[in-house]
């Protein structure tokens, strides 16, 4: 009788540990992965802005140019 109740906690603990396991290292993976995603989306809009940015730039730059060179002339 006692072995049996033994057994059985046993089993219930070694049960409770492998999920909550198993549950901290899903909330970490998925932490992770929600960094990693977050991170990967801010360079890429980081990318995006600057790229954007640069073109925006050139193409005042050019625009400028266009300008003066025709007031010039």
């Amino acid at each position: 009788s006692f072995i049996i109740y033994f057994i059985t906690t046993f089993t219930i603990i070694i049960l409770i540990t492998i999920t909550s396991f198993i549950t901290f290292t899903f909330i970490i993976s998925f932490t992770t992965l929600t960094f990693i995603t977050t991170t990967i989306l801010t360079i890429l809009i980081f990318f995006y802005t600057l790229i954007n940015f640069t073109s925006l730039t050139i193409l005042t730059t050019l625009t400028l140019i266009t300008i003066l060179s025709t007031s010039n002339t």
